[in-house]
Formats: C-alpha cells, structure tokens, sequence
C-alpha cells in the first residue's frame, strides 16, 4: 500500500525488487556455491558479477539469487533483466516457490538464456495461478561454463489480472484459527492451529492411540468483509498419517459449504469451488474437517480460503508529531465498487497551526482537511502540526482516488525510512521476524502463541537521529509495549511506553528522539481477544537524513551484515545453507542423538566479528560454543552459552577477533530435544 513520505514506496506495476539495479550493492540477494562449485560475486560499476572457479555439476550448483518477494495468485508477471558474459555461455534464469530446490509444481519460470560479450535485455512472461506465496528469484550458472557474468537491472513487475471475475485474496491466516475437536497432536509440530496458519510446511497431525480413524476438525473465524469463492486443501499422502478426504461447513448452523470430498495432493493446495451452496457475503464462521484412511491418523498440510475483499481500499492515517488528531483515525477500508468518498479532517493542538498534509509522498501545504473521492486505491495521509502558519494560509482540498500532481515539497524537516531491509531479530519466530521490514504488507512477522514478554528489533547498521516509529499491527497485536533504543544490542533505553492497546488491525505512529543502532518492539501484554501471539505486519523507523554521530564515534568502520560464501556440517539431515539463505521457513538440522554436532560457516575472506544472531529452532542446544578459524582446522574459542531451553529462541552474542571461518559447536542438546541440532538462520555482523 502506499507509504509515508520519504519511505521506499514498493510499486508492484513496477518492480517487486527493492535492489534489482544493485544500487545497494548485493543487499538482498544471496550468492551460494554447491557440489564442488567455487565462485565469487560481487557489484562492479553498478553490475552483479559472477567470477567461477569451478562450475559445479548441476545448474543450481552455484547461483545469484533472490527472495521474499510475494507472488499474487492469477496475476501475470514480467520477469526482465541486461546481462553479457565475458565470452558467450548459457545461464538460466528461475522464478520458483521460495525454497533453494524447488519443486516442480513450484517453479513458475526456467529459461535457458545464451550470453553474448555486449550487454543485452530479455524479458519472459509467466501467469501465476498458484495460491499467493512470497517468490525466490534465481540466476543459475552451474555446469554451463565458467566465463564471469554482469547481470543488471533486475525487474519482477505484475502487469496484468488474467483472473476470471475479482481477484481472489487469501482469507485465513494464523490469528483466525478459533477451535479444535479433541484428538489433535499436543506437541508443537502438529498442533491443530498448524492446519490453518497459511503455510504449507506446517502439518497438524492427529495423535497415534488417540485420533486414530477419528475425523477431526479445526474452525476458523474470518474477517467479515470477505465473500468466499473457493476452498485451497494441501493434504498429505505419508502414512501413517494422511489425508483421505474433508469436508467444509459455514455460519452457527453448519451449512454444508462442500461435502465430504477427497484429497488427492501431498504438500501443495488442490482447488475446489463447487459449493453445495454458497455463503452469504460477510459470513465469518467456517470449520473444515479432516477424515484419514482407514487405519491411520489425520494429518493435513494447510486449508485456505480465497475470498473477494469486499473493502480492498485502505487509507492509512500517521500523525507525523504525535500531536493534534486527525478524523476519521487509524485505518479506514472502502468498498471495491469504487464508489465511496471521505473527508478527514485535521485538528492541531492548542496554539498551533497545520504544517502540512502529505498525501501518498506529495506534499500539498497546509489545509484543514482533505477529500478523497471515488476511492479505488489505497493511500496513505500523513499530518504535522509542528508549524505554525498564519490561519489565511490554512484551505481544504480535494481530489480523486488516483492522485498523480506533482506539488511543493514540505518545509518540515526531512525523515527518512531507515529499517526497511535492514538485519532483525526477534525472540520467536512462529512466522519470520524479517517479514516485518520486507515492504511487502502481506506478510508478517508472527511470535509463538502465548508467550509475554516477546520482542523484535531492527538493526539499523549505525547510530542514527530516530524521529519517529510506525508500527502497522495485525489483529493480535499488543494491548501493553515499549519501544525502546539501544547503541549496542544489550542496554536498552524506553523511548515509549504504549498502554490500553485495542484487539485489531491498528497502526500505532510515536514520535521518538535520540541516536540508538537497534531499535526494539518490547510487548509485555497481549491485547484482550489476542489468544495468540504478538504479530507485526511493518515495523517502521524513520530519522534523520544524515546518520546521527555516535556518542563513541571513532574511525572504526560500521559493523555490518556479513555474508558467508558457503556453509558446512557435521551432519545434515537438512542443508547446511539453509541457516544463511535468509529464509526463516527453511533450516539446518543435524543427524538426531549426536553430541557434538557443528555447522561453520566461510565469510571468503577474514572479517572482524562484532556479534552473531542464532535463530534456533525448537530442537536446540542447551551448550554450545562460538569458534572462529583462519585455516578451517585449527579453532579459538570466541563466545560461549550454557543453561538454553528448549523451544524456538533467538541468542545473540557479542564476538571479537579476525577470522575467515566461524563454527558453532553443539555440545549438548537442551533438556526435551530428543533430536539433533536445528537453526532457522545464523546472522553475523562485522567489518
């Protein structure tokens, strides 16, 4: 949706990618080597290089890649890009799901494309009829030839509904789920809430001796201004838990929505939209039940419903000082006819006057209020009262939906977006922390259910003069928090204390002060109704242009995101690289039952190491050491922990020393892991 001003606006009929023209250098995509690869990439005169040693066996044997973006289902995509090799060979280019190795029923888009020595441009369409997922692009150079590539000016844009009727919007998420039958898996990695959190890599699962042959069921409560159109079912073929067939039922009365129906896939959503009969427009009760062949216990991937938004259109209010009130407030949502108008108002605190009104980035002067009619899109009003213009100054305005004027820029002082991007961390990760500073609103960090306090924090790679918080809250949000600043990642300072927050979609807009690196979301007290966990849609923290001086500046260089080459293991029963593909859905496991295991990891170079970040999942250790290396076989120790528990939990450690390898050593598992050694993602900052 359209965002403040002075904030990177993510136009999707432009381009889904933030850095496709690696103006930021390499930030966001991810180099990885495999099966006896070795190259090396970097940015050069504004160009991805590619320099190989060796090509590997495989086209994905070493690879450029991308990811996180979201894909919406019916919608086609252009994928374009300028690329030249220094003598002529083959590379491929993949639009895929957002694994490493993607399915096939999960790659959009493989195309085999032959380099010359002068940069040229290709472009290839795909429609996207899968149901709406976050995408991974990759450039696949293995087993194709050495010569070094230039790849520039990457572009994934959406340029057209091919769609029959309205677009279809997932209508379930995690926060929904309401109740379940008895019978369902009490261990975390079959929950029956797994059913409906809208992943397919999460199963619910009957429990053996308990639900065996039992149909089970999970209800969900949705958002009132949908109209369901189609039912998405991913079932599961793994005996001895599977899915045979499920039925669906809506409303108080359980009105069959569709009868008892088989399930036909493992892992991936089967359409269904032959209704018995259809819900009313509104209706916000539905349960789905689950039946498993004969012997044997439920288990289901993911339900989803897919619904037409009856109230797509949304404007975001932000009071820019924390001062005065803007009417209506917070965020309103307007009918898809297009059809509706709205005047909101602005009201400055007592001897204070308008500064300015900035709608969707344009700054439009001081008014008192502004128009929007036949609203069609989404957009964003941001308000400050800090000035103090004569009252003859002050008018209203108005303007269709679409605004496309260019008017004078604002004399208030200039903020700009600062965590967009940047590394985070959070203390659970039931949906991954760095969803809540992609851009993309339709992904959201979510914590564990049920445990205060929880926490997430943005790195902003440097001191900076904070000027303000923007934090775009799904419905379980927090009643109680603090948003707090830190120059080191350990010492905190509250910068705001937020009490009485109210169950709901809300944005909550602070004004805040002072130079802090780390930034952190504090929730002591779920709001009432929140049966879940703390979830965040955008985290967003805004300061100064210039990064603010640091209390201890010194020549030294700003720690930063190190980004290893390639990763290694004791044992993997899962990838090694799965804990540096920035992917908080995918991780490295370790063979079960083996004290020590160690997975390290070569950053290519020796780097002074500042701090590491472990997102371990539930399977952890309870023991482990940090180790750092120049030669990957003789090893100092440089940071150590003892006393984890189990569970999913982030630790963070400050390191120190000059090293090119870095491992950690798990010497014992936490008391509960009967299984080996699992990280979600392994963050390492330095210089």
């Amino acid at each position: 949706y359209p965002k403040p001003a002075g904030t990177v606006r993510v136009d999707r009929s432009i381009n889904l990618l933030t850095n496709g023209a690696f103006d930021g250098g390499l930030a966001s995509w991810q180099g990885e080597n495999y099966d006896g690869a070795g190259a090396a990439y970097s940015v050069i005169n504004g160009e991805a290089r590619t320099t190989a040693a060796a090509q590997g066996t495989g086209s994905g044997s070493y690879q450029l890649h991308t990811q996180g973006f979201g894909l919406k289902r019916n919608y086609r995509y252009q994928v374009s890009f300028r690329a030249r090799a220094e003598s002529p060979r083959n590379i491929q280019v993949r639009l895929s799901e957002n694994q490493l190795n993607p399915s096939s029923a999960g790659t959009y888009l493989l195309q085999t494309v032959a380099l010359g020595t002068t940069m040229a441009n290709y472009s290839f369409n795909v429609d996207f009829t899968g149901g709406d997922n976050p995408g991974r692009l990759a450039f696949l150079f293995g087993n194709m030839g050495n010569a070094t590539t230039f790849i520039d000016d990457v572009v994934i844009r959406e340029i057209a509904y091919v769609g029959s009727g309205d677009p279809l919007v997932p209508a379930v998420s995690a926060t929904n789920f309401s109740g379940a039958s008895t019978g369902w898996e009490s261990e975390w990695w079959g929950v029956s809430s797994r059913a409906v959190d809208g992943s397919t890599g999460n199963k619910a699962s009957g429990r053996p001796g308990v639900a065996d042959n039992q149909d089970l069921w999970v209800s969900v409560n949705i958002d009132p201004d949908f109209e369901v159109k189609e039912v998405l079912v991913a079932g599961d073929k793994s005996a001895p838990r599977s899915l045979a067939q499920f039925k669906v039922e809506y409303g108080t009365a359980n009105n069959t929505l569709i009868d008892w129906t088989n399930s036909n896939t493992d892992g991936s959503y089967e359409s269904f939209s032959n209704f018995s009969a259809y819900p009313p427009a509104n209706e916000r009760r539905f349960r789905f039940w689950f039946r498993p062949p004969a012997g044997q216990v439920v288990e289901v991937a993911d339900v989803q419903l897919m619904a037409v938004d009856l109230k797509p259109h949304r404007i975001y209010t932000i009071n820019l000082d924390n001062a005065g009130s803007i009417s209506p407030a917070g965020t309103i949502r307007y009918s898809k006819n297009n059809t509706d108008s709205a005047t909101y108002t602005f009201n400055p605190p007592a001897g204070q006057q308008v500064a300015n009104v900035i709608v969707d980035g344009v700054s439009l002067g001081a008014m008192n209020s502004y128009t929007f009619n036949a609203i069609s899109a989404s957009h964003t009003i941001a308000v400050s009262f800090t000035g103090s213009a004569p009252a003859s100054s002050v008018a209203s305005s108005s303007a269709p939906s679409s605004i496309t004027s260019s008017v004078s820029s604002s004399s208030a002082p200039a903020s700009v977006l600062v965590s967009q991007g940047r590394p985070v961390t959070a203390s659970t990760n039931f949906q991954p922390a760095a969803n809540a500073v992609d851009g993309v609103t339709g992904s959201r960090w979510e914590s564990n259910h049920g445990v205060s306090p929880s926490w997430l924090m943005v790195d902003l790679g440097s001191n900076r003069a904070l000027t303000q918080v923007v934090i775009d809250w799904e419905v379980a949000n927090a009643a109680n928090y603090q948003i707090q600043g830190s120059t080191n990642g350990t010492s905190w300072t509250n910068l705001k204390t937020v009490t009485g927050g109210t169950f709901g979609n809300r944005t909550d807009t602070h004004a805040v002060s002072g130079s802090y690196r780390y930034v952190r979301v504090y929730a002591t007290a779920r709001s009432a109704g929140n049966n879940w966990g703390y979830s965040i849609f955008e985290l967003k923290v805004f300061a100064q242009n210039a990064a603010a001086s640091s209390s201890s500046a010194s020549s030294t260089p700003t720690p930063a995101l190190l980004t290893p080459v390639s990763a290694n293991a004791s044992t993997a029963l899962t990838a090694a690289s799965n804990a540096i593909d920035k992917d908080g859905g995918t991780r490295w496991e370790s063979a079960h039952a083996i004290d020590p295991s160690w997975i390290s990891f070569d950053l290519g170079a020796a780097k002074t190491l500042t701090q590491i970040a472990i997102d371990w999942e539930a399977g952890n250790a309870a023991a482990y050491t940090v180790q750092g290396s120049n030669d990957n076989a003789n090893w100092t120790t440089i940071a150590s922990r003892t006393g984890g528990t189990f569970g999913d939990r982030t630790d963070t450690l400050a390191l120190s020393g000059n090293y090119r390898y870095l491992r950690i050593h798990g010497t014992e598992r936490s008391v509960g892991n009967q299984w080996g050694y699992s990280i979600w993602e392994v963050r390492l900052t330095g210089f």
